[in-house]
């Protein structure tokens, strides 16, 4: 059996959890055509840029955002989950 080399996921409640919900559904409800910066996303999200920071770096470490210096987009394998399963109905 093969070992998962994707880091856990953060657990469900806590705040880690909640900043990569919001951050990887901002990433996805209405992308922007190229990165944005990260300082962007917080400033719109109204949270800590650390915060926001940390939530890319680990969504990034799973596949599921792209970081570009600083700036940040969804990953090819995030938008097609989002084909298949749409976060935002």
């Amino acid at each position: 059996m093969h070992t998962d080399r994707i880091e856990p996921a953060p657990i469900p409640g806590s705040r880690e959890h909640r900043l990569q919900r919001l951050v990887l559904l901002e990433l996805l409800v209405d992308p922007p055509a190229v990165p944005e910066r990260i300082a962007d996303v917080a400033r719109r999200l109204n949270e800590p840029l650390a915060g926001v920071a940390e939530a890319v770096a680990a969504l990034a470490r799973a596949g599921l955002a792209r970081r570009q210096g600083d700036c940040v987009a969804a990953s090819a394998l995030a938008r097609y989950f989002d084909v298949l399963w749409p976060i935002a109905l």
